[in-house]
């Protein structure tokens, strides 16, 4: 299946180079006037903040009144925010990041990216609202219509559930392990003190247990960082964010082809071929169906399906901020659907 798309992409690209390369100019400059001067930013201060703790205290204190209401743990807070406020694909950059850091379980991790990955409200009242549909003051029920029913679906699939700090859970196994450790250790020395020699070359046994469970703190995951900021990680922070930018400039381009290139499909049904360019690549997408000769009440929930479910595009960009963590794909997939499926019916309810 994959040899027969690239294949079909390289013949593409021979075939209609004029087509292809208009695509990818499309795509790049997306890229460099929306999403660079955007997400480069915030994409390394994030990384800055991650890295030297800063960030620690500050959702600690939001945590102490969010997690009441959501279900999540202080770490979780900020993916949470910055998912919502900032666009996809950060709320999956930072969630991998934390697990990555010790900071958050992946249980919590694996959850929570399927919620916080969504296009940005700036993207959504500037590009959607205000250059495609000339409709800014739709912003308050556009958001609330591709934000809450992925808010809500999480809050009632982990209602019950609690998610631990990495460093208490830790403790905790601690504690056990050295209670477990003594324990061994004094039954070894109850039972063979009659047998122990005085060679000073002789070990005793309970010197054995302890010395092969080693010292307590080798089972911590990493030592407990403290608040520190260097130069070290400025400069990490500043490659990393160049770093996650080039690769979405990347997909971005690529997938702009491959919308340009269903455009050759015999479909001669307008609304069949919105959604096949809409589903690939939002951007090509919802400036394709706004383009078309639809009436508002038809266009607007193709859009906020479009924008709710981000697009193959998006799809792969998330699976590249988060390949290092082994999370799954498929909760993911299945909560964009969910998303889809919801904000098209709340989009077209609020048009009737």
């Amino acid at each position: 299946m994959y040899i027969i798309i690239l294949i079909g992409f390289l013949c593409y690209i021979l075939i209609f180079p004029r087509e292809a390369v208009d695509a990818a100019a499309l795509g790049l400059n997306l890229w460099y006037e929306k999403m660079l001067p955007t997400l480069l930013p915030f994409s390394i201060l994030s990384y800055i903040l991650i890295q030297s703790g800063i960030l620690d205290g500050f959702a600690r204190f939001l945590h102490r009144f969010l997690k009441h209401i959501f279900p999540v743990s202080s770490a979780g807070i900020y993916p949470l925010i910055a998912g919502l406020l900032f666009g996809f694909p950060m709320g999956s950059k930072i969630t991998a990041e934390l697990v990555a850091a010790g900071k958050m379980t992946k249980e919590e991790g694996q959850r929570l990216f399927c919620v916080c990955n969504n296009i940005s409200p700036m993207f959504i009242g500037s590009f959607i609202l205000t250059d495609c549909l000339q409709r800014p003051d739709l912003r308050i029920p556009s958001y609330l219509i591709l934000y809450v029913p992925s808010l809500v679906l999480y809050m009632l699939q982990n209602r019950r559930r609690s998610f631990p700090e990495p460093e208490k859970a830790y403790d905790k196994t601690l504690k056990k392990v050295s209670h477990n450790i003594k324990k061994n250790a004094l039954c070894a020395f109850t039972a063979d003190r009659r047998t122990v020699t005085s060679s000073p070359h002789t070990a005793h046994p309970a010197q054995k247990i302890f010395s092969s469970a080693g010292n307590p703190k080798e089972f911590s995951m990493e030592e407990k960082k403290t608040t520190s900021m260097s130069f070290q990680i400025i400069d990490a922070g500043i490659m990393n964010g160049f770093e996650t930018l080039a690769k979405l400039g990347g997909y971005i381009m690529i997938f702009a082809i491959f919308a340009e290139m269903t455009m050759l499909l015999p479909i001669s049904h307008p609304t069949l071929k919105c959604l096949l360019v809409g589903f690939t690549e939002i951007t090509n997408g919802i400036a394709y169906t706004a383009g078309q000769n639809m009436t508002f009440q038809k266009s607007y929930p193709l859009l906020m399906a479009y924008t709710a479910f981000g697009g193959l595009s998006g799809f792969a960009q998330t699976a590249s901020m988060i390949k290092e963590t082994g999370f799954s794909m498929k909760p993911y997939f299945l909560t964009k659907l969910f998303g889809t499926a919801a904000a098209f019916l709340l989009a077209l309810l609020f048009v009737h």
